[in-house]
């Protein structure tokens, strides 16, 4: 299965780049995998689409590293 994403930082009213990404064999039914090089943001909005299937897709966790300046 492959799936697009792509964000949309701080309220930008348009959409970064698209990526897509494999993350199922046929027959699997659960996947990781990372994503690295994003950028810096303070505020994102993601967005995810199955392309080659119409099969079922649900993110049921998502985790983010996230370091920051103390003021």
């Amino acid at each position: 299965m492959v799936v697009s994403m792509r964000i949309r930082d701080d309220g930008s009213p348009s959409w970064g780049t698209e990526r897509e990404m494999q993350i199922a064999e046929q027959g699997e039914l659960f996947t990781i995998f990372s994503i690295y090089k994003l950028g810096i943001y303070r505020k994102r909005q993601y967005e995810f689409v199955v392309v080659d299937d119409d099969a079922p897709f649900a993110i049921v966790g998502f985790e983010e590293d996230l370091e920051g300046q103390q003021t």
